[in-house]
């Protein structure tokens, strides 16, 4: 039931999932998602070596704080809501792809060992030594889970092509390598640069939509939508009130117009738990309104870009969770950062930034993280594909939550209340230079 109700949703609960699953959330909804999208069905997928290999793949995650099994399904989640109600498939996304996108989402930190990519290069570590320096925990990722599949009672698509087999090897390293937070800024860039939009975003305060009352919310997002529209020479066809249709049902399929697509076809279930399917004619809705105009790819390279794009927004996902989720996921993120600062001070290492536990960590360091790394990101991606909004929406509520908590200190003003001085702000502005014990940029960016 809680899958039935909630896989497609755009605020997941991988911990409940993990509770109820008996520990098995990855396998659990995996199976679940790679059957209800009609993937077994389409690529003859052998049932038993898929329900092995997603065992053995959670198996392989690590007890971890945050990379964890737990971690890995709340990516799957993430990534598939994005493909199917953020309007990827099929233009973006055909069915090899898409099986492509899950499996990378399911094995995008197989085997991760807790520690930064910059900690294993430091300290020289075995697999740093292995990759030459390079992403290695991301390439450790790939190489675990292809080895994983190379095990014949585990090898689920034995039966592929080899062209098959190569497409779809060579769209999962192309995403998880993306996942390096060192490549975050050279793929937004990317990103933001083909679309022709600015790199950064309109401050989260001023862009993201504020909280509406029940009563208005529908309004208020249909002039929301008719403006988006219009802008772009499309009107709002609809806005009946939300079907009786379940909030699992949703689209899957778009329609062409020149290089846009019409709000992509509403998807149906069958009765029990048969695959999802398309219904042609009638467009996605969001509270009773037609979707705006989402893009078919520009070419190849932009198709593989946003896919990275979208893995990496799934990676960071916990951003734009239900608020208890989010702060659960940042305070597990937290832990496995100060269990890295404690294993560096005792082997007498400079620590990382926000890993010493004596010090502020990630959690006060939030309102930073949403306002440089993700928001621009998320932002941008929405803007492209404009069903993804929902996410801003939850975004701006987490944002205010750390804003309120850790408020950004007051500017210092003199004794008889007038202005600072010119010579006040220039003393109590922040120093961007790193602190005494960490190197600059150590550690900062591995955030996912």
């Amino acid at each position: 039931k809680f899958l039935g109700s909630m896989y497609m949703s755009w605020e997941f609960d991988a911990f409940k999932l993990s509770d109820i699953s008996c520990g098995h959330p990855l396998s659990t909804l995996g199976y679940y998602i790679f059957h209800t999208t009609g993937l077994i069905a389409k690529f003859n997928l052998k049932p038993v070596r898929l329900a092995r290999y997603l065992r053995m793949a959670e198996a392989a995650y690590k007890d971890n704080p945050y990379h964890n099994k737990i971690h890995a399904a709340d990516v799957l989640q993430t990534m598939s809501v994005i493909l199917l109600r953020g309007g990827l498939v099929p233009h973006y996304a055909d069915p090899l792809t898409h099986l492509a996108c899950l499996l990378a989402a399911a094995i995008h930190d197989l085997e991760h060992v807790g520690y930064t990519n910059d900690f294993l290069i430091y300290s020289e570590n075995p697999l740093a030594q292995l990759y030459n320096d390079r992403s290695p925990m991301e390439n450790h990722h790939l190489a675990a889970a292809f080895a994983l599949l190379r095990r014949p009672e585990l090898n689920f698509i034995s039966h592929f092509p080899r062209g098959d087999k190569e497409k779809l090897r060579k769209t999962m390293i192309e995403l998880v390598l993306a996942t390096d937070m060192k490549q975050h800024f050279s793929i937004h860039s990317q990103f933001s640069t083909v679309h022709r939009l600015a790199t950064t975003a309109t401050p989260i305060e001023v862009a993201a939509p504020q909280p509406q009352p029940p009563s208005q919310a529908n309004g208020g997002r249909a002039q929301s939508l008719s403006r988006v529209l219009s802008s772009r020479g499309g009107t709002v066809r609809d806005a009946h009130p939300r079907s009786s249709m379940p909030e699992t049902d949703r689209s899957m399929h778009g329609r062409h117009s020149g290089q846009a697509v019409l709000a992509r076809d509403s998807v149906t279930r069958s009765a029990g738990s048969g695959p999802i399917s398309a219904q042609s004619g009638s467009g996605s809705r969001e509270n009773g309104v037609i979707m705006p105009l989402v893009h078919t790819p520009i070419d190849e390279n932009e198709r593989l870009l946003t896919l990275q794009v979208a893995l990496k927004i799934a990676d960071i996902g916990l951003i734009a969770e239900g608020l208890d989720v989010h702060i659960r996921w940042v305070y597990a993120l937290e832990s496995e950062f100060f269990n890295q600062g404690d294993l560096e001070k005792r082997n007498g290492m400079a620590v990382s930034p926000l890993f010493d536990r004596d010090k502020p960590g990630v959690s006060k360091s939030q309102p930073g993280f949403f306002d440089v790394i993700a928001w621009p990101m998320f932002h941008n991606f929405a803007h492209v594909f404009p069903n993804a909004k929902p996410m801003l929406e939850l975004i701006a509520t987490n944002y205010r939550y750390w804003k309120q908590r850790f408020p950004p200190a007051a500017p210092p003003s003199s004794t008889n209340g007038s202005p600072p001085t010119h010579s006040q702000l220039k003393l109590s502005k922040p120093s961007m230079a790193p602190a005494d014990d960490a190197p600059a940029g150590r550690g900062s960016e591995d955030v996912a």
